[in-house]
């Protein structure tokens, strides 16, 4: 302890012993800009520098063209205020390129380590968990006095406080909703929107006792996670999850996400975040650690985000050790000509600004770093979790990008958290030191333009800002005016930069019908960017999707599939089945972005999915590409076969040993084990014993010691033998139904059957049957259920040699099968089967034996035709 206490401060000493005042100090704490190496035609110059402000976070620009920063001097075990972190507003008030005055906007102890600050108009949106606080300057005069301004709470539970993998800032995207995100420490067991809709993540690192818990929506999601929500706090909504700790997410003004995210080993990443998507950190309930599926040669960079398993989106671009923070995208401006379309991120253990220009490649995007601004050409890392130590002499190392944004001039500023450190939940500058440089066309000082949020011309104008938040407050003002906007709005569709057109058309349906028709034109444009655009902007209204899904679904833009595939994540099974066959039909067989985008369209209704390709491909290859993604039972079979295929190849075997392994049940082990038995081959052989070892102590490990013997019978309901008739199905469907009545009545029914957040989970799901049907059919199935069984609920018997009797749905038939009781899932093997039999009649009881009369009949038949049942909400209509 001594010894790192020394070593600190000679340490600091040596990086400080030119210091010989506290003005000589600040003078001298910052990278000389003639050090920079910066992208050709551009330069660099230091814009605001300590005493104006300290360690910055996080940093926002107006639309006057003043940085907003958060400052962190008091991050872990630092206090160098007790009176707490401030946010501050540097300014430059001469215009001149660099900044002459700072001053104090807010300051309380309740600021620890804020680590976002967004401006939206005159509310200012501070990231600190446990809270995203929002102040609101009443008076506009940039000071926050809380006898005429206003402090409010707008979201709050979040874990991490005073902790780096915590809350982070929020971006307003194209649609006018607040992106924001946190890390693996920022976990929460219930995070609730003005709508009652909540959300839950955890992991291993943090939120440990509730990771892997549903959330409202019905899915789970763990670790670190990004989310949307309205400005008035509706409408949250996960984006992504299972990230490590991504900093920060910038939106294009197509809507496409991107983020960085930091490293365990060294493997930083730079993604395009598919909505919805898993980044893999962890596994799928957050407790296991992705070293626990690293195959022997596998290397970390793929491992850590597990890159080669089902259900995991592409990683982008993977670079090795690193601390990635801030993130920006530049679309339009004074550098549009030499900058338009990069991507901005920020690598303070590399000292370094890296951009990118994300080419679509099918339905995702590739990503090769550049250095944008560095002062380690060299590459010689210092002072970084990767490599820890520093030498004092390397004072250009001390370049720590913290934050990088776009402002309304077209520069791009970056923030320097000025120091000797990176990781370690430390800071080794005694002073805390910070800096901001501006990156300009090489001989040009562009000047921020007058804005006029008052007028609608003013408004149409700032739509148009290189500010991303500077825009976003001028859509969310246009959408205010609702369709007296559209005109001048319509205008910005004939703007020669995409992006700008692309604003437009998220705005123009939020604005009225006129809006929704101008833009469902551009459904079909020869721009596949504004066709995906034009879908994503209706689809957020809930315009017509399904209808526009069912037309694009053949669309011949792999990206515009995409969209229509994500866009079907809570849309029920018998609404959009044909439009999920024919988006695998557009499968390449290569294209993972667009397979992970399918995958997370069904994930939640798998098993349907997978009866219904298995009956309407005839492409083999195919089947089993859809077998290796959807974790269903029902495809144990055929991957088995795969993997024991002698005519195939070890990679294709190991292949489909892949897609066993990350299926949790009972029957996926057996089979893991029946292919290490088989001995295909050396390498299959060492593959499924590695498999069976490393699932043996995660998702398996239940069944290491699982009972065989089945000691009890397992029985349907049994049906009654006597009851009064009912009319005949014509007669009951020309009765006067009551859906009301029914909603009561439909009680009848949940002994087997799910509807919305009602019954048992044993027949098939009622919460959106009805509403493919026709009310003869609805009346019919009530009335005779033998008539027609639904695929899958054909019921069978298996009597055992111990004598014992199961009877249910068959889920997994192979050496060992599993049966969907009325009881819950019940696993046998094959080999203690005496007989089997499919049972002729339906297990279902028919109206009569229930002691329905017509009048209920006609009543929950009307009921189950018009039931909706939004699963995000958890809300039923009728």
């Amino acid at each position: 302890a001594m010894r790192k206490v020394f070593s600190a401060v000679v340490l600091m000493l040596g990086l400080f012993q030119h210091v010989s005042s506290a003005k000589d100090m600040h003078d001298s704490m910052f990278v000389d800009p003639s050090l920079f190496q910066v992208e050709e035609g551009l330069e660099v110059k230091l814009w605001a520098k300590s005493p104006m402000l300290f360690n910055p976070a996080n940093m926002d620009i107006d639309a006057q063209g003043r940085i907003w920063v958060a400052e962190a001097r008091n991050y872990r075990s630092l206090m160098k205020d007790e009176k707490g972190d401030r946010i501050v507003v540097l300014q430059d008030t001469n215009g001149d390129g660099s900044a002459d005055a700072s001053h104090v906007f807010v300051q309380e102890k309740a600021l620890r380590a804020p680590l976002g600050i967004a401006v939206i108009g005159n509310r200012i949106y501070v990231a600190c968990s446990p809270s995203m606080i929002v102040y609101t300057d009443v008076d506009n005069d940039l000071v926050f006095n809380p006898d005429v301004d206003r402090r409010e709470v707008f979201l709050s539970g979040f874990g991490g406080h005073n902790h780096d993998h915590s809350l982070h800032s929020i971006t307003i995207g194209p649609n006018g909703q607040f992106y924001f995100n946190v890390g693996n420490a920022g976990a929460f067991k219930a995070l609730t929107d003005k709508d009652g809709f909540t959300l839950t993540t955890g992991s291993f690192y943090s939120g440990k006792e509730w990771s892997g818990t549903a959330s409202d929506d019905g899915f789970v999601y763990v670790g670190g996670m990004a989310m949307r929500i309205n400005p008035d706090g509706s409408g949250l909504r996960p984006i992504g999850h299972n990230f490590r700790n991504s900093y920060e997410q910038t939106v294009t003004s197509f809507g496409d996400v991107f983020q960085n995210d930091n490293d365990d080993p060294p493997a930083s990443r730079t993604t395009f975040l598919i909505e919805y998507g898993n980044m893999g950190y962890t596994s799928r309930n957050g407790l296991a650690k992705w070293g626990i599926t690293k195959k022997p040669g596998m290397s970390m960079a793929v491992a850590e985000w597990r890159q080669p398993y089902p259900g995991y989106i592409p990683a982008g671009d993977v670079y090795g050790g690193g601390a990635p923070t801030g993130i920006a995208f530049y679309e339009n401006g004074s550098m549009e000509d030499l900058c338009k379309g990069m991507l901005l991120s920020c690598e303070p253990t590399r000292n370094v600004v890296f951009w990118y220009r994300p080419v679509l490649e099918g339905a995702g995007y590739a990503l090769r770093n550049n250095d944008l601004l560095s002062t380690n050409p060299e590459k010689k890392f210092e002072g970084a979790d990767f490599a820890r130590r520093f030498n004092p002499k390397s004072l250009h190392k001390l370049f720590r990008p913290s934050d990088v944004a776009i402002g309304p001039d077209g520069a791009i500023y970056v923030a320097d958290w000025y120091d000797a450190r990176v990781g370690g939940h430390s800071a080794r500058d005694p002073h805390s030191s910070g800096n901001i440089y501006r990156i300009t066309r090489k001989g040009e000082n562009p000047a921020t333009p007058a804005v006029d949020f008052d007028s609608l011309e003013g408004l149409v104008a700032a739509l148009q800002s290189a500010a991303v938040n500077v825009r976003g407050h001028a859509f969310i003002e246009l959408k205010a005016l609702g369709a007296k906007a559209i005109p001048a709005v319509t205008t910005l569709l004939k703007h020669e930069n995409e992006f700008i057109r692309a604003r437009a058309l998220y705005l123009l349906p939020q604005l009225g019908e006129k809006g929704v028709q101008r833009v469902t034109g551009y459904l079909s444009d020869d721009n596949a960017m504004m066709r995906v655009t034009a879908f994503r902007s209706l689809r957020f209204i809930e315009s017509d999707t399904l209808t526009h899904a069912a037309k694009l679904a053949t669309d011949t833009s792999a990206a515009v599939r995409r969209e229509v595939a994500l866009s079907l994540r809570y849309v029920a099974f018998a609404d959009c089945k044909d439009i999920l066959l024919d988006l695998i039909k557009g499968y390449d067989g290569k294209d993972r972005s667009y397979l992970e985008a399918w995958g997370i369209a069904v994930d939640n209704k798998a098993d349907d999915v997978f009866a219904y390709c298995s009956e309407k491909l005839d492409d083999d290859a195919l089947l089993l590409t859809v077998a290796w993604r959807l974790h269903t039972d029902a495809a144990i079979p055929m991957l088995r076969q795969a993997a024991l295929d002698k005519d195939s190849d070890d990679a294709r075997r190991e292949w489909a040993m892949d897609g066993i392994a990350f299926n949790t049940s009972y029957n996926a082990k057996m089979s893991m084990e029946a292919v290490r038995d088989a001995g295909v081959s050396p390498a299959n052989v060492s593959i499924a014993s590695w498999w069976l070892q490393a699932r043996g102590k995660t998702d398996w490990a239940p069944f290491q010691n699982a009972q065989k013997e089945i000691t009890q019978d397992y029985l349907v309901p049994q049906m009654p033998t006597t009851a009064a008739p009912l009319p005949s199905i014509d007669e009951i469907v020309k009765l006067t139904p009551d859906k009301v009545a029914g909603r009561a009545k439909v009680a009848a029914c949940y002994m087997c059957h799910q509807l919305g957040a009602d019954g048992n989970d044993f027949g098939p799901n009622l919460s959106a049957w009805g509403a493919a049907q026709p009310i003869e059919m609805i009346v019919k199935s009530i009335l005779e259920p033998n008539a027609d069984i639904a695929h899958g609920f054909e019921c069978h018997e298996f009597k055992l040699k111990n004598g014992k009797t199961i009877q249910g749905f068959i889920q997994a038939d192979d050496d060992y099968v599993s049966v969907k009781t009325f009881s819950g899932p019940v696993v046998f093997a094959a080999a203690d089967i005496a007989s089997r039999r499919k049972m002729e009649q339906s297990v279902m009881i028919a109206a009569q034996h229930l002691g329905m009369d017509a009048q209920a009949v006609r009543d929950v038949s009307e009921l189950l035709r018009l039931y909706r049942w939004d699963a995000r909400k958890k809300k039923e209509s009728f």
